[in-house]
């Protein structure tokens, strides 16, 4: 589904992806991981049209995207998530999720006059998705709420709910489980068994490896803007190459 090619990234003399290479295929869930600095975001930034690739391409059912903006490539079916949760705080929970649909009829002044019927079918529906979303995520009683009352863990399952508003083929994962507490990591990791259930795929970036080896079907490893080292996450987490990226000889 998805494919890098030799992609390069580089901010000034600092090369923050250098020929990288990999790609997803089949597996419902991939792993990138690696220390600090290893160019992990930055790959999701490129993936995403955030950065454009100073060499190197970038494909998604074999079509190549990497100097797409970013609204065309989530058309195309890659949605995403951040490390740090992005949510609109003073919003409630069901306005942050329908703010993300796609094809709203209503946002043009004529079909308001001429095709109400359709706009509120529209309206009714995404209602509709997103209380089933909301509900998924365990937070249905709180659809009302400011989103700015919620913990660090919630946003990040809200922010999760709202990238599914847009139907995504592949959904790009910064961190699901980082800086929150136990019961929200089983439940993050409850609703994306439940998801790839659904076909949904993923390519997630991790430091937990414990959520890594629960969730993912095969695991990439960058250092210094490279991929050294591809694997199940068994095998990934005794590597040596990957043992010295992180620790050192």
């Amino acid at each position: 589904m998805l494919k890098i090619e030799k992609v390069s990234k580089h901010f000034g003399g600092v090369w923050a992806l250098r020929d990288c290479s990999l790609e997803t295929r089949d597996w419902p869930a991939v792993g990138l991981i690696g220390p600090n600095g290893s160019g992990k975001t930055t790959l999701f930034h490129v993936i995403t049209g955030f950065y454009t690739p100073d060499a190197g391409h970038v494909l998604f059912d074999g079509e190549a995207i990497q100097s797409l903006p970013t609204h065309k490539i989530v058309k195309k079916g890659i949605g995403r998530t951040f490390q740090i949760s992005r949510i609109f705080e003073t919003l409630s929970l069901m306005d942050n999720l329908l703010i993300a649909r796609k094809h709203v009829t209503g946002e043009a002044v004529l079909p308001l006059f001429t095709s109400w019927k359709k706009v509120k079918e529209e309206e009714d529906r995404a209602r509709e998705k997103a209380l089933s979303l909301l509900a998924l995520m365990g937070l249905e009683a709180k659809k009302d709420e400011p989103a700015g009352n919620l913990s660090y863990g919630q946003r990040k399952l809200v922010e999760l709910a709202r990238t599914l508003m847009l139907d995504p083929a592949l959904i790009l994962l910064d961190e699901p489980a980082a800086g929150i507490n136990p019961t929200l990591i089983q439940k993050i990791l409850t609703v994306i068994h439940a998801l790839k259930k659904e076909g949904k795929r993923f390519l997630i970036i991790e430091h937990n490896m414990d959520v890594i080896i629960r969730l993912c079907d095969w695991v990439f490893v960058l250092d210094a803007g490279s991929v050294i080292a591809e694997g199940p996450p068994d095998i990934i987490r005794n590597d040596p190459k990957v043992l010295e990226a992180y620790f050192g000889k």
